[in-house]
């Protein structure tokens, strides 16, 4: 549609994409296609992904008048079956911030037994920084006396998880993730259920630091 156009990446052999629309409707216009959580070259995954990035995105636009205009024109890129090498599972999703010369866009890993574009408070979560990035412009980490913090970083994260649970209703951000059992917990489930405080909960990572905030925001 005009926000988002969805797309499957075959990883080349030399990391490129290879675009591959798999999504295609039925006889009746109908997109019915079937999971596979574990699979690398699924259509359920962009059907997965349009809708939920469609659904956050019609609301920011309906409710605070916020739509994204990409100065090259046209949709947002989306990737989804993403790896970094071919048929390598990849345990994360991203958001690529645009430029005068270059959209925003999105990428959602395939990972060994779970798809990220399979779960909606990932593709919350993404398009808030989208968001956040357009109308705050915070950083990934900034300076002061005593060198470099995370303050910007745990803003931005915080912001994008507050949203993920408003649109599911509920303060557990990525449980679908929870098998995956990467190294770094920051990155498989965060719940601002309760409420963080500082200095007390502040663990030096963008994404656990910015509990405090996002926490306050649920708690209000």
């Amino acid at each position: 549609n005009a926000f988002f156009d969805v797309r499957s990446c075959d990883v080349q052999s030399d990391g490129s994409c290879l675009d591959v629309r798999r999504a295609v409707p039925d006889a009746q216009g109908d997109f019915l296609l079937t999971p596979d959580a574990s699979s690398f070259d699924d259509g359920f995954a962009e059907v997965s992904a349009f809708h939920h990035l469609s659904e956050l995105a019609d609301r920011f636009e309906r409710d605070h008048g916020f739509r994204y205009a990409c100065p090259l024109g046209g949709p947002i890129d989306v990737h989804v079956n993403y790896t970094l090498l071919p048929r390598e599972p990849y345990a994360n999703a991203a958001f690529v911030s645009g430029s005068s010369r270059r959209c925003a866009s999105f990428v959602f890993g395939q990972a060994s037994t779970f798809d990220f574009a399979y779960d909606a408070d990932v593709l919350h979560h993404e398009l808030a920084h989208l968001v956040t990035a357009e109308t705050a412009g915070l950083v990934g980490f900034a300076f002061d006396a005593q060198g470099a913090h995370f303050e910007s970083l745990a803003l931005n994260e915080g912001t994008s998880d507050y949203w993920a649970a408003v649109m599911q209703g509920d303060g557990v951000i990525g449980e679908s993730v929870r098998a995956i059992g990467l190294t770094d917990r920051a990155q498989t489930i965060r719940e601002i259920g309760d409420v963080y405080t500082c200095p007390d909960s502040l663990e030096g990572s963008g994404h656990l630091d910015g509990r405090i905030w996002s926490s306050a925001m649920w708690a209000l």
